[in-house]
């Protein structure tokens, strides 16, 4: 059967046009839970590198959604607009030091400082300005990562559609069970028992 070769032209074309690797080891930008599990991203947050400033992302949970215009709606896509760490710089002054990803380590004398990300949609921050959270409360994964987890969903279905196919080619190859809707010819009529 032609499904194999299929799933791989798919696969194939999938890493060329976009860059989304199906078999990537998966692996999560957050720390652990206090009870030791490791938290989820979302779906199988098949994440191949860093989340940078300006990347489409996608928002795992709810923050402060019952005003969405100062908050962040789970799954609703985002731009991932500037990410910084915050902290008292050794003067006493309130410093921000941007960079360049969600992954980046806090730059050197930034020690204690706390990361922050400015998270956008223009459907619920038109009239407002970017919302600014901590990472670990939104928990965002890429939408190129998203769309590649959730592609895993449609194998079931593609099975049960070659599987219908498989025996509709069947039974019009033997005279089945769709034999009875073909147009008889003009000189019989036809048996229908």
């Amino acid at each position: 059967m032609a499904i194999p070769s299929v799933l791989f032209v798919i696969c194939v074309s999938l890493y060329r046009a976009h860059g989304i690797r199906l078999f990537t080891k998966s692996r999560c930008l957050l720390p652990t839970l206090p009870c030791g599990r490791a938290q989820r991203c979302s779906g199988l947050a098949m994440l191949d590198g860093d989340i940078r400033v300006g990347d489409q992302v996608v928002a795992a949970n709810d923050w402060n959604s019952s005003s969405p215009d100062y908050g962040i709606v789970r799954a609703q896509s985002y731009e991932l607009r500037r990410v910084y760490y915050q902290g008292l710089a050794a003067d006493g002054q309130v410093s921000r030091v941007d960079v360049s990803s969600l992954e980046a380590t806090a730059p050197t004398g930034c020690a204690g400082f706390t990361k922050y990300c400015a998270l956008y949609s223009p459907r619920y921050h038109a009239k407002t300005a970017p919302v600014i959270v901590r990472p670990q409360e939104v928990l965002v994964v890429t939408v190129q990562d998203e769309v590649a987890a959730s592609a895993w969903l449609a194998l079931p279905g593609l099975v049960w559609v070659a599987l219908a196919l498989f025996i509709y080619n069947y039974g019009e190859a033997n005279g089945g069970a769709f034999a009875v809707f073909t147009k008889a010819s003009s000189t019989s009529a036809p048996s229908y028992f």
